[in-house]
């Protein structure tokens, strides 16, 4: 029981409460872009119900004001004022934590396949 995503390839996607069966907050692209959106918006399982719909809309804004996704695997972070410190411009492209520290051990197979797999 809980938020759910529901999606479609034409419209978006959106957030859904399985309780009530009612969706509920913005749209978004696709269910990658939810996903992003609750895992860091809402850490620890943080309920995004329990927020007015204005509350809500806040936090959308923030989000696409502030979210950045690694050039590497497609990871989403968020940014505070600048780049986060776990997360580095190599050659041109931002790379979060994981693929900084591949690229640092001159593990580049590994982070080809990592591309691959986005």
């Amino acid at each position: 029981m809980g938020v759910r995503i529901l999606s479609d390839i034409d419209t978006g996607a959106c957030m859904y409460d399985s309780v009530t069966m009612k969706a509920f907050g913005p749209v978004f692209a696709d269910e990658d872009d939810v996903g992003a959106f609750l895992k860091l918006m809402f850490p620890g399982n943080a309920d995004p119900r329990l927020l007015t719909d204005s509350e809500l809309d806040a936090k959308h804004v923030e989000y696409h004001e502030n979210r950045m996704q690694c050039d590497s695997c497609g990871e989403y972070g968020l940014k505070d004022g600048d780049v986060p410190e776990d997360w580095n411009h190599i050659n041109d492209e931002l790379l979060c934590n994981e693929c900084t520290q591949l690229y640092d051990e001159g593990l580049e197979d590994e982070l080809s396949k990592k591309e691959n797999n986005q």
